[in-house]
């Protein structure tokens, strides 16, 4: 019988740990040992509940996923992979009536200004009032209107060298501003 040892119950290892779980369900003569040196499974990824003191309601609770980047459970394989995995103590969905998002920004709680989809501002006026942007940020990030999209003018072998990285997309098309108050927040 062979004996695999995953090193860290991280996402990486827990899905390592999975795929071996599912070999041993087939059949499969391996024994599975998962090795964390902290407290718990997760690696990155944690979820804190946060005492809301902002609504002066008692009881309320800002729920924070933190992490290397986003868990979007539209992702059925991935959700699956880490529901059998053993990440969630319990699931919980969101409930919609409190659905908002906040950036800590310049040491202040801004929410994301209602209508901004893949960093861009699709309604004026929430976007217009935030203090999340500077003006002369807003200013900016209206110039993606004006900005032509990139063309990728490589075809076949080098093809991936004209390829744009998030940071690169985002400081091209909307500015600094909003990759260091909007895209790296929400990104990681």
């Amino acid at each position: 019988m062979k004996h695999v040892m995953v090193i860290g119950g991280g996402i990486a290892g827990l899905g390592a740990a999975y795929k071996i779980r599912r070999a041993q369900d087939e059949g499969h003569e391996v024994k599975l040992s998962l090795v964390e040196k902290g407290p718990r499974l997760g690696g990155k990824i944690i979820t804190e509940f946060v005492k809301d003191e902002w609504d002066g309601k008692e009881g309320d609770y800002f729920i924070v996923d933190g992490g290397p980047d986003c868990f979007l459970t539209e992702k059925p394989a991935a959700h699956r992979i880490a529901k059998l995995a053993g990440v969630f103590d319990q699931e919980l969905p969101t409930d919609d009536s409190k659905k908002k998002t906040w950036i800590v920004s310049r040491g202040k709680l801004h929410q994301l200004p209602d209508g901004v989809m893949m960093f861009a501002p699709t309604k004026f006026t929430p976007f217009a009032t935030t203090g999340l942007f500077s003006f002369p940020g807003k200013l900016r990030m209206g110039l993606d209107l004006l900005i032509r999209p990139k063309v990728r003018w490589a075809e076949g072998e080098g093809a991936q060298d004209h390829d744009e990285t998030l940071e690169s997309f985002v400081l091209r098309r909307m500015g600094r501003e909003c990759l260091e108050r909007l895209a790296e927040p929400l990104v990681g």
